[in-house]
């Protein structure tokens, strides 16, 4: 009998809190909530906060309220510090290039569900370790790039949604580090992902 895969509270609260959060962000877009500066002076309270967490230990009440969703990574809620700092960049790439919006809403919800897709199965099912990253499964890449793909059928034709799925999650696979801080995912996804697009124009 196989057994029920288990998740941590924190594996769950994580991959929760980063569906909400592209959610929260793809419709502030869609239905131009903000002003382009009201996402900038987002991004900079966020990257103070968190860096007035990590190197000056202020704020307790909110360090303590965020512990639960992280990972024990470099900065504090670094997940959502790359997912919105990723969201500002391609929203200031766009709006320069004169872009439509599926520039950005493709990829944010290309991570935003594919992401835990990868993580859920790969994690609860996956048997198979990836050659290039032991630490990822054949299985979790391949629902990653399913989900990736079929997201994408919203904004571009069949073909061009499987290729750039499929390319764009590859990312997940790659470790990179800058001394002890992670380029994770949450950049790395959105961003191939935007730059594959760019050839759909």
């Amino acid at each position: 009998m196989t057994k029920a895969p288990r998740f941590t509270n924190g594996e769950l609260a994580r991959k929760a809190l980063h569906i909400s959060f592209g959610t929260v962000l793809l419709l502030t877009l869609h239905l131009q909530v903000f002003e382009y500066w009201h996402y900038l002076v987002l991004l900079v309270a966020g990257l103070t906060l968190s860096l007035t967490i990590k190197f000056l230990e202020g704020f307790p009440q909110i360090a303590k309220l965020i512990a639960p969703f992280d990972k024990d990574d470099y900065l504090p809620a670094q997940g959502m510090v790359y997912f919105y700092c990723t969201f500002v960049l391609l929203l200031t790439l766009t709006r320069w290039m004169e872009l439509p919006d599926r520039f950005i809403m493709h990829p944010v919800l290309m991570l935003t569900l594919a992401d835990p897709a990868s993580f859920f199965i790969g994690k609860g099912w996956g048997k198979r370790p990836l050659p290039v990253n032991r630490r990822k499964t054949v299985e979790g890449t391949l629902a990653g790039m399913l989900v990736a793909s079929v997201a994408g059928l919203l904004f571009v034709s069949p073909f061009a949604a499987v290729l750039i799925g499929s390319l764009a999650m590859m990312m997940d696979v790659v470790d990179l580090k800058i001394g002890n801080l992670e380029i994770d995912d949450n950049l790395l996804i959105p961003l191939a992902a935007f730059i594959l697009l760019l050839s759909t124009v």
